[in-house]
C-alpha cells in the first residue's frame, strides 16, 4: 500500500460515489457545481465536480476496503487492517509536514490547528459525464456591427479636461488673437477667419461684391471704347447699327 495507489482507487471510486470514506479518518465528498462565469463575464465554464475533504464524516468506510480487498485478492478484514494502519500513518505524517499530495486529485492540507481541508488540481477528472464540454467564450459571438453600434454614430470620445488643445496654425493665430463673436442664439457667427488646416483666408461676401461690380465696370469700359473706335472709323457701320434704313435716308436728306 502506498500513496499512489491509495490515490487511484479514491478516484476511481469518486467516478461512481459521492463520497468516499478513509476508516478512521474523514472522507471525500464529490459534489455537482454549476455552470460559472468568468473573465468579467464574457466566460462561461462548463458544470463539474468539486472535490472536498469532510473530518469524520458520516460515510461507508467498508467501500474502500471491499474495492482494496477486490484490488489486493485478500479478504475484507485483512484490508480493513491494512488501510487503517497506512491511514494512520498518513495523518501523522499530514500533522507534521502539512501536506500530502494524492496524485491526480489533489492536495490534502492541514492548518497550524490541524484542520483538514482539500485543494483540487485543476486538470482533475472525476465527472465521466463532462467529458467533451468546454468554456464558451461570448467574445466570439459578438458580431462587429454590434459592438460598432453601441457607440452612436452622433457620438464621438468626449475630449478630457487635462487633453493638451492643439496649437494654432499659422492663418488661425491672428484670428484667434481678435476674438470671435456669438449669435445671440449662441453658435458662432460668421467671420471671415481661417478654415482649420486649409492655410488660406476665406473672402468675405463684400469683397466678393466688389470684385463682380469692379469686373462689370470693367467689361462696359471696354465695350464703349470699341464703340467709341468703331464710330471714328467706320460711321456708316455705327449708323446702320444705329438706325433704320428709312431713318438714314431721313438724315440724309
Amino acid at each position: 500500500m502506498d500513496i499512489d495507489c491509495l490515490s487511484k482507487m479514491v478516484k476511481d471510486l469518486l467516478l461512481d460515489n459521492d463520497r468516499v470514506a478513509l476508516p478512521g479518518f474523514g472522507s471525500f465528498v464529490a459534489e455537482l457545481a454549476p455552470s460559472v462565469f468568468s473573465d468579467r463575464g464574457y466566460t462561461i465554464n462548463p458544470p463539474y465536480r468539486k472535490l472536498s475533504f469532510r473530518e469524520n464524516a458520516e460515510a461507508d468506510d467498508m467501500l474502500l476496503v471491499r474495492h482494496y480487498a477486490a484490488e489486493a485478492g485478500m479478504p475484507e478484514d485483512k484490508a480493513r487492517d491494512e488501510l487503517i494502519g497506512f491511514i494512520s500513518g498518513l495523518r501523522e505524517v499530514l500533522n507534521r509536514q502539512k501536506t500530502v499530495i494524492f496524485p491526480e486529485l489533489g492536495r490534502l492540507r492541514a492548518t497550524r490547528e490541524n484542520n483538514y481541508f482539500f485543494v483540487s488540481d485543476e486538470d482533475m477528472d472525476i465527472f465521466p459525464d463532462g467529458v467533451g464540454l468546454e468554456p464558451v467564450s461570448l467574445k466570439a459571438h459578438v458580431a462587429p456591427a454590434e459592438t460598432a453600434s453601441a457607440v452612436g454614430p452622433s457620438e464621438a470620445p468626449a475630449m478630457s479636461a487635462d487633453a493638451p488643445v492643439p496649437a494654432p496654425e499659422d492663418g488661425m493665430a491672428d484670428v484667434m488673437a481678435d476674438g470671435t463673436a456669438d449669435n445671440a442664439d449662441g453658435s458662432p457667427a460668421e467671420t471671415d477667419a481661417v478654415q482649420p488646416g486649409s492655410g488660406k483666408s476665406k473672402p468675405s461676401k463684400a469683397l466678393k461684391a466688389g470684385i463682380a461690380v469692379a469686373v462689370v465696370i470693367a467689361v462696359a469700359a471696354v465695350a464703349l471704347g470699341i464703340f467709341v473706335l468703331l464710330a471714328h472709323l467706320c460711321p456708316d457701320f455705327i449708323d446702320s447699327i444705329l438706325y433704320t434704313e428709312e431713318e438714314l435716308r431721313l438724315l440724309g436728306s
